[in-house]
C-alpha cells in the first residue's frame, strides 16, 4: 500500500502501474486508489522476480515521480490442486487489508474442510476485476471473490454445499437472498455475507501452488493446529511492499522459515540472487514497433468520400433544384403577358358598349 505522506499534501494524484519494460500490469496484479493511499494487491500463479513501475502524476503542478517496486515471489512446494471459490457481498477487497477478515474466513473453511491437511489462499479480487458491476443501490458494497487452495480432497460438508446451491446458477440474475444453506450460519456469525450463486468448487489437477516444505503462503496459511500470522504479513509480501517510499527499489522475498527479507536494489548481484540460491533474471525489456516500421494510411481517400462526395452531390442537387424553379418561375411570367392584352379590350369594350344601351332604352 502507497502511503499519502509520500506525496504532497494537499495535492490529488493520479496513479499508473505497470510492469517494468512493459506496457500494463499483469493479469493476477490489481491497482486501486483507497482513500488516501494506493492498493496494489493480487497473487502471483508462478514463482520468480517481478519489477512493478508506479508512475504518479500530480494533477496540479504535473510533477511526476516514478517507483520501483520489485518482489520475488517463491515457489510454493505443497501441490494443492483443489480449490473453493466464494463470493462475499458485505465487503469489498480493501476491508480485507484493514480488517482481520481473512484469518476468520480460513477458520470457517477449515471447518467445513477436514480432510485437506494445509488449506491458504490463493486467489482475492475485487468483483469488479473479474468482471462484475457496481450495486445499484450505492449503499452496498462491491464483494470480492476469494479461493482457498487446499492439498487433500474435498471434504463431504463441502460437496453437500455445493448440491445445496447448484439450483441457483440457472437462475438470471441471481437472487442475493434467495436460499439459505446449511453453512450460513458459520459465515453469519463472523460478519460475512456470502453470495452462494459464486460457489465452486473447482479441481485443477494440472496447477498446483507451491511454498515452503511447512506449508507457509505468501498471503496465508492455516497449519493444522490453526495458527495463522496477522493479515498485513500474510499479503504484503505477495500483493505488495508495506511501503513505498525510498528513492531505490528493493526486493521483499519470504525465506524458508517464513521470515521476510528485504534487500536493496544497488548492488545488480544481490538484485539477481535471492538468500535461498535461486537466480532470479530481469524481465526482458518491451521492445515496440518503431515508427519508421508502422504502416503509413494516405487520408486524401478518405476526406474525398467524406467530403469532397457528398458536397458534389449537394452542389449538383441544389442546382438542378434552382434551375427546376427558375424555369417554372418563367413559364409563368409567360403565361401572365399573353393573357392581360385580352383582357384590357373586353374590359374597353364593355365600358363603350354600355352606355350606348343606355341610350337605347331611354328613347
Amino acid at each position: 500500500m502507497i502511503k499519502r505522506k509520500y506525496f504532497v499534501q494537499g495535492s490529488s494524484f493520479s496513479h499508473v502501474a505497470s510492469v517494468a519494460g512493459y506496457p500494463d500490469l499483469p493479469r493476477w496484479t490489481f491497482l486501486r486508489p483507497h482513500k488516501n493511499d494506493l492498493l496494489l494487491y493480487g497473487s502471483q500463479p508462478n514463482s520468480g522476480p517481478v519489477n512493478i513501475q508506479i508512475i504518479s502524476t500530480n494533477q496540479q503542478t504535473f510533477d511526476v515521480k516514478i517507483r520501483q517496486l520489485q518482489l520475488q515471489v517463491e515457489p510454493r512446494e505443497i501441490a494443492a490442486p483443489y480449490e473453493v471459490e466464494m463470493k462475499i457481498i458485505n465487503y469489498n477487497v480493501e476491508d480485507i487489508f484493514e480488517r482481520e477478515i481473512l484469518p476468520r474466513f480460513e477458520r470457517v473453511i477449515r471447518a467445513l474442510w477436514n480432510t485437506s491437511p494445509v488449506i491458504f489462499t490463493s486467489k482475492l479480487a475485487s468483483v469488479l476485476d473479474v468482471g462484475g458491476r457496481k450495486p445499484l443501490d450505492p449503499r452496498h458494497k462491491e464483494g470480492f471473490v476469494i479461493r482457498v487452495a487446499g492439498s487433500g480432497n474435498f471434504s463431504s460438508e463441502l460437496r453437500n454445499l455445493e448440491l445445496e446451491v447448484r439450483q441457483l446458477r440457472n437462475r438470471i440474475p441471481c437472487p442475493r437472498d434467495y436460499k439459505r444453506t446449511s453453512a450460513e450460519w458459520r459465515f453469519r456469525e463472523i460478519g460475512l455475507a456470502p453470495d452462494w450463486c459464486g460457489f465452486r468448487l473447482i479441481t485443477n489437477p494440472g496447477s498446483f501452488s507451491r511454498g515452503d516444505n511447512q506449508g507457509r503462503s505468501d498471503m496465508s496459511v492455516l497449519k493444522d493446529h490453526g495458527t495463522s500470522s496477522s493479515i498485513s504479513n500474510q499479503l504484503a509480501a505477495a500483493a505488495a511492499s508495506d511501503i513505498v517510499g525510498s528513492e531505490h527499489p528493493s526486493i521483499v522475498s519470504r525465506s524458508r522459515d517464513g521470515a521476510d527479507v528485504v534487500s536493496s536494489a544497488h548492488d545488480s548481484n544481490s538484485t539477481n540472487q535471492n538468500r535461498n540460491g535461486i537466480s532470479a533474471t530481469a524481465a526482458p525489456t518491451f521492445e515496440g514497433p518503431s515508427l519508421q516500421d508502422l504502416p503509413r494510411r494516405s487520408s486524401f481517400e478518405d476526406v474525398v468520400i467524406s467530403l469532397a462526395l457528398p458536397l458534389a452531390v449537394c452542389l449538383l442537387l441544389l442546382g438542378g433544384l434552382s434551375g427546376t424553379s427558375l424555369c417554372l418561375y418563367a413559364s409563368d411570367d409567360l403565361s401572365r403577358s399573353t393573357t392581360s392584352p385580352s383582357r384590357s379590350g373586353s374590359v374597353e369594350t364593355e365600358h363603350l358598349r354600355r352606355p350606348h344601351s343606355l341610350r337605347h332604352e331611354k328613347n
